[in-house]
């Protein structure tokens, strides 16, 4: 049997559900919701986790019909 081990960030949110939280604010283009989700995970020590956040999104979704973004 394999546990997952559960990660909090600095605010008890589930680091899983604010990288969640993070990405779906980004595709309803909402800033405000999007800048709070990455200063949570960036000022919880998850600075790798933020940029690759953002460069995933940037590649998935917006890449391909705007290549110099």
């Amino acid at each position: 049997m394999t546990t997952t081990k559960i990660i909090f960030t600095r605010y008890l949110y589930e680091k899983a559900s604010v990288e969640i939280a993070l990405n779906l604010a980004l595709l309803d283009r909402n800033e405000e919701a999007a800048l709070f989700w990455a200063y949570e995970l960036f000022h919880s020590g998850f600075e790798e986790d933020v940029f690759k956040s953002l460069w995933l999104a940037y590649y998935y979704f917006y890449a391909s019909s705007n290549f110099y973004l």
